[in-house]
């Protein structure tokens, strides 16, 4: 995302501007970032294998997880109160803050691409909400300073200046401080909506700080107990713990969606690991294996995969589910 709006900024800059040597170093960046979507990318839109457009816009493809209702509630109780001087500010701008405009615009055209896009979650509007708040913030204070300066009693312009960024700070700071599931910021009453999108509060991980340790266990159990090369399948969102922690000759999967426990042979991710490892021997002595291993904390999972408990740590489980996607 970063690098899509950079590129496009410093590309429409160039032609504003006319300077052809910004124009030939963003042309050569567009060959470079085309190539990696190209030849690496696997997780954005450009990766996938069917038509950009009907991608967009086809029905077979709808994928809105988040509804207009949750990104518009996110849009305005975070920028809300910053709109009048952002609006203000950016019909104000000096030639000095003109690029400016290019990226806000941008962002703001990213923001609201459900307009006309039908498939919008592909476009990620709702991260582009995120992404506008630097550009609105920088015009609304150089908006509110413009209002500011017009107050004649210079007693009146420093309380009010004052006042409004020590709100700021301090409305950041409890944002920043307050335990998980603390309302005390305007999306935050908005929850139902906004959740999803936005935490509430900084103070959120995955899971509780004091399960920390028994993830890290259940890693360290599973680097002990296998040869290497093979299959880690668990949630998304622990992704940064195994690239941390687990040992690089196995490898770490995860899905998005929640995986079903009944239908394992027919997951996606099965579809990359049957090739590799179901050939491999479960009945050999060692005490070692490699295997197709699923890390979960779900408590379906226990009753379900009960017999293919290996290890277990908190609320954590291991489940060696080879035997679900081969057949020996």
């Amino acid at each position: 995302m970063i690098s899509v709006l950079l590129i496009v900024t410093t590309l429409v800059c160039a032609l504003i501007f006319r300077n052809r040597y910004l124009l030939l170093i963003t042309s050569s960046f567009i060959v470079l970032f085309i190539a990696y979507l190209i030849n690496f990318d696997g997780i954005s839109v450009f990766s996938m294998r069917t038509n950009l457009i009907q991608t967009l816009v086809d029905p077979i493809y709808d994928l809105d997880s988040f509804s207009i209702a949750n990104i518009l509630t996110v849009f305005i109780s975070l920028y809300g109160i910053l709109i009048p001087f952002f609006i203000y500010g950016y019909l104000k701008q000096t030639s000095e803050l003109l690029p400016l405009r290019v990226p806000t615009l941008i962002a703001l055209a990213c923001s609201f691409s459900w307009v006309i896009v039908p498939n919008y979650e592909y476009l990620v509007p709702e991260r582009w909400v995120i992404v506008s708040g630097m550009f609105i913030s920088i015009l609304a204070v150089y908006g509110f300073s413009l209002v500011n300066a017009s107050i004649k009693s210079r007693k009146y312009r420093l309380i009010t200046f004052t006042v409004f960024f020590s709100f700021f700070i301090f409305y950041g700071l409890l944002y920043m401080v307050v335990p998980y599931g603390t309302i005390i910021t305007i999306p935050a009453y908005f929850h139902d909506l906004t959740q999803f999108i936005l935490p509430i509060s900084m103070s959120m991980n995955s899971f509780d700080s004091h399960q920390n340790k028994d993830l890290v266990y259940v890693i360290e159990w599973i680097n002990e107990n296998t040869i290497g090369n093979s299959l880690v399948i668990g949630s998304i969102h622990w992704r940064g713990w195994f690239a941390l922690f687990l040992d690089q000759s196995n490898d770490f999967k995860y899905e998005e969606n929640t995986i079903d426990t009944f239908n394992l042979k027919n997951n996606s991710i099965s579809a990359t690991s049957e090739s590799q490892l179901c050939n491999i021997d479960m009945s050999r002595p060692d005490s070692k294996w490699s295997s197709i291993i699923l890390v979960s904390s779900s408590n379906d999972l226990v009753k379900s995969l009960s017999t293919l408990q290996v290890y277990g740590s908190g609320q954590f489980n291991v489940y060696n589910i080879s035997k679900i996607h081969c057949e020996y």
